[in-house]
């Protein structure tokens, strides 16, 4: 009997030990299990802390979150390096600090380097820890009182795990993930226990070696991760440490000396440059983590000329980080940013290789200042004329011209990293002149120039463009399709921003002389041969009406009231681009009593090839438009602008007017929405339009042109009743400003005809997304039924169902609404008759 108790016992330990290696195995290779276990014990540990105080965590506790810390998935690290940073932030029970009783001598030795208290009581600062003599004995609590908790030992214990560790990683066998880990501890046990290195000799020593072993070493790894850690461990090393925050940053100069030194003589072999990289990328991250940690020393300036020597670095990662670490803010490099800009010609010259690289860190670097001095608020006041004067001596004329001239170079040039960079840092250089320049001449002063130098083969400082047809037309293709409108665009809200500031300032511009500007502009037009003048009118004639004398107002007003100005805008995709100011054109036209319905066509056979935002945008125009038709025919007594809100700029706080890609990458500075919006958070802020439409006129008598009238029946009816508001696929955003245009057709033309046809449109909509609205009891079924089983509700907008984002319930409410309001717009006999016609489905529609 006992032989087979034996036996049996030995195939449980048997099977035990398959079920506990399988399991192991299992462990290894499935990282979920792994984040599972890690998170289990992260939550058991902190458990434990908060009950019984740190003291309870023990060395195995340590082993297990640091082989966590170590671990391949970085959201097992992640897990066990919170973890760890909540257990040494965590206070004893029923105290804040941790206490010592009474003696300030107690004893202590080298282990004792990460006691964040241990040293809290000495009596003399600097002193090392003694021990306890006769005389002086440890004064033991009474029972009942607070006990003396030895949180600490586990820190100490940390410490030295750490240190053995990192050794350990060292290694060839070891993974980056396991160094990076660990430098995230080191960050936070370095950031936690900084009284410790001002107060004990011991805790100098280890955080120099730290410093020595870990960090600096660190920032040669190869990767970027691991370097980055390091850096800001030496950022956290550095500030919590005096004498070693000068000494890194010698050390981190120096090593970019010698690196940059060594550049001319390194083997050309790929696996030695990719080194090298590594080990710039490392130090000058540790530079720019450092200038952000004190922005406001003038190191940064002294540092210009070694950085510009990484400026034409083959890796761009390392032009990035050059770029980067010439941040701002810093007005003396932003004037020496822009001097080197103005003399940017060279940058795209074939004869110097591989210059461009040098203009592109500029750019680069000058896009972070400019961005950095456009988003600083009101109080702002950024001189850009007195510093150009002081530092480089020339006119602001002729500086403005040369960096103009050099981006226009850039933004022509064939390869694309310098034409990016052209061609985004042109509306910010626009938009910081305009915004800080004392007056706007000097701005009408250079795109005069330039626009006599549009014809020229050779750039300004007599170098032959290398392809002069090419490069000439690129030249005046961005000097009418985005220069002169985004100036005529800044100057408007330059106008609205002055009335916020002084009353000298706003003289000043009123001073501008906008004539000389636009017959420069009619200049531009004539010599270049584009018809942009068109899309560039449509701003002047939003803004600048009160300040052109009568003849210029006229020929602006021809010009947008033209239906082929409106033809060209809406088939050009550069002048498309600018269709966001037609809104404030109609509320314009309404301040002046023009009268828009001949132009209601030309919009609506754009509808079909626009795009989603400009979708909207025309159908808000019409719909604008028509109401101003409607105020002129049902209150003769009232102005125009007073019959629906008109203020300037909406479309700069309205997401549904902007383009996808302008949401997404974040062009609201370059655009001057966010200049605009320091001044006026918010819509409702926004200056009176009369402001920039210029003074209210009456209402204009109806228009007799019936003819024109049908034709614009005719569209609307074709375009919008039987094609938009039809359409499967159309946006919920637009759906619904198309409804409130079908409302407005009605009310603008309230005859028989025009209220069956809206009728019918909302019928026929009815009977495609919802095919049985009608039965009320069915359709609350299976919105019930939908609700509880929504996973197989299938939405697709081109099987016939609801639009994506409006339900059948909303589809039917909007409906009901809408007819509603049409059916109280008409009269007695118009009611009748369309009663008769859509007999029970109009009032089940209504009820």
């Amino acid at each position: 009997m006992i032989n087979k108790s034996e036996s049996a016992n030995q195939k449980v330990s048997i099977t035990s030990l398959d079920h506990d290696a399988f399991y192991l195995k299992e462990m290894e290779q499935d990282p979920n299990i792994r984040l599972n276990l890690y998170r289990t014990v992260c939550n058991a540990a902190l458990s434990e802390a908060s009950t019984r105080g740190p003291s309870a965590i023990s060395p195995l506790w340590i082993d297990v979150l640091l082989n966590g810390v170590e671990d391949c998935m970085s959201s097992t690290r992640r897990e066990c390096v919170e973890c760890i940073q909540k257990l040494i932030r965590a206070p004893t029970p029923g105290d804040v600090s941790l206490r010592r009783h009474q003696n300030p001598a107690y004893q202590s030795n080298l282990s004792a380097l990460a006691n964040h208290d241990a040293y809290e009581n000495q009596p003399k600062k600097g002193a090392l820890p003694v021990k306890n003599t006769d005389s002086t004995k440890r004064e033991r609590p009474a029972k009942g009182r607070d006990t003396v908790v030895l949180c600490d030992d586990w820190r100490r214990q940390l410490a030295n795990q750490l240190l053995h560790r990192w050794v350990r990683t060292r290694s060839g066998s070891a993974g980056w993930y396991q160094r990076e880990g660990l430098l995230r501890v080191f960050k936070i046990y370095c950031d936690f226990n900084y009284t410790l290195y001002q107060k004990n000799l011991v805790g100098h020593l280890w955080l120099r070696e730290v410093l020595f072993r870990v960090g600096i070493p660190s920032l040669h790894e190869d990767q970027l991760p691991v370097r980055e850690e390091a850096a800001s461990l030496l950022c956290i090393i550095t500030q919590r440490e005096g004498a070693a925050r000068s000494y890194v940053f010698d050390r981190v100069v120096h090593k970019l000396q010698d690196l940059l030194t060594m550049q001319k003589k390194l083997s050309t072999l790929p696996k030695d440059r990719e080194a090298q990289t590594h080990v710039i990328e490392g130090y000058l991250i540790a530079l720019i983590k450092l200038f952000e940690q004190n922005p406001g020393s003038g190191r940064k300036e002294n540092m210009y000329q070694l950085l510009m020597g990484y400026a034409s670095y083959p890796a761009s990662s390392v032009r990035q980080y050059v770029a980067e670490t010439l941040c701002p803010p810093s007005e003396v490099l932003c004037i020496r940013l822009l001097k080197e800009l103005s003399m940017g010609c060279w940058w795209s010259s074939s004869h110097v290789q591989n210059h461009w690289r040098e203009g592109e860190t500029v750019l680069m670097a000058l896009q972070r200042h400019i961005i950095y001095y456009l988003t600083q608020g009101k109080g702002c006041n950024f001189n850009l004329e007195r510093l150009i004067s002081v530092a480089i001596g020339e006119s602001t004329t002729c500086f403005l011209y040369s960096c103009i001239e050099s981006l226009l170079d850039a933004s022509c040039d064939s390869r694309f990293e310098l034409s990016r960079m052209g061609q985004q840092i042109i509306p910010l250089l626009l938009q910081i002149w305009v915004r800080f320049s004392r007056t706007a001449e000097a701005i009408f002063k250079v795109v005069q120039e330039l626009t006599t130098s549009s014809t020229h083969t050779t750039r300004r400082s007599g170098t032959p463009f290398e392809h002069p047809s090419v490069v000439q037309r690129d030249r005046n293709r961005i000097l009418a399709e985005v220069i002169v409108p985004l100036i005529w665009w800044y100057l408007a809200v330059r106008r609205a921003t002055a009335v916020m500031d002084d009353q000298k300032n706003r003289k000043k511009l009123e001073e501008v002389h906008v004539d000389q500007f636009f017959r420069t502009l009619q200049d531009i037009t004539s010599k270049i041969k584009d018809p942009m003048y068109s899309s560039v009118a449509l701003i002047i004639g939003c803004y600048f009406l009160p300040l052109l004398n009568e003849k210029n107002v006229t020929i602006i007003q021809e010009t947008l009231l033209n239906s082929k100005t409106w033809e060209y805008i809406l088939r050009t995709p550069p002048a498309m681009s600018y269709l966001h100011f037609g809104l404030d054109f109609v509320s314009s036209m309404k301040y002046r009593g023009r009268d828009l319905q001949h132009l209601i066509p030309v919009w609506l056979d754009a509808l079909e090839m626009a795009q989603t935002h400009q979708q909207y945008i025309l159908v808000t125009m019409i719909r604008e438009a028509l109401c101003f038709t409607d105020a002129e025919r049902l209150h003769g007594s009232e102005k125009p602008s007073d019959s629906i809100l008109c203020r300037p700029f909406r479309f700069a706080y309205h997401n549904t007017f902007a383009a996808p890609a302008m949401l997404d990458g974040g062009e609201e500075i370059s655009l001057g929405y966010t200049w605009l919006k320091m001044y006026f958070p918010t819509e409702q802020e926004i200056p009176s339009g009369e402001m920039f439409f210029g003074t209210a006129a009456g209402p204009r008598a109806g228009s007799n042109d019936l003819e024109g009238e049908k034709a614009v029946v005719e569209a609307l009816r074709h375009y919008i009743c039987n094609g938009l508001y039809l359409s499967p696929v159309i946006e919920p955003e637009i759906l619904r400003e198309v409804r409130a245009l079908m409302v407005a057709i009605v009310k603008a033309y309230p005859s028989k005809e025009c209220s069956e046809f809206v009728l019918e449109s909302i019928l026929m909509r009815l009977d495609r997304v919802c095919p049985e609205w009608e039965n009320k009891e069915k359709i609350t079924m299976d919105l019930k039924q939908k609700a509880s089983d929504w996973d197989t509700w299938d939405d697709d907008n081109a099987s016939g169902g609801p639009v994506e984002g409006v339900s059948i319930e909303e589809e039917i409410q909007e409906a009901s609404h809408s007819a509603i309001i049409i059916i109280q717009k008409m009269s007695h006999d118009t009611q009748e008759s369309i009663s008769k016609k859509f007999a029970d489905r109009l009032v089940k529609l209504l009820h």
